[in-house]
């Protein structure tokens, strides 16, 4: 859990993005405006590693092949 996007983005440099899933118990005011921007923030605007930690990771954990299928 992290709330700081030069800590994600260190986490991002030192493990890869294949194994992290983002998740909220939001709303809460965590001093973010939004959980896609924050991901982006820390992936630098790299679109595929976002969709890989704010869905496609957690899609491919649950099985969820329809919904990678869809979604090229």
């Amino acid at each position: 859990v992290t709330f700081s996007v030069d800590y994600l983005r260190y986490l991002l440099q030192a493990f890869g993005s294949d194994g992290m899933m983002a998740g909220t118990d939001g709303p809460t005011p965590i001093g973010q405006t939004g959980l896609t921007q924050f991901i982006l923030a820390a992936c630098d605007g790299d679109q595929m590693i976002a969709e890989k930690i704010l869905w496609r990771n957690a899609a491919r954990f649950f099985a969820l092949d329809d919904l990678i299928a869809a979604h090229p």
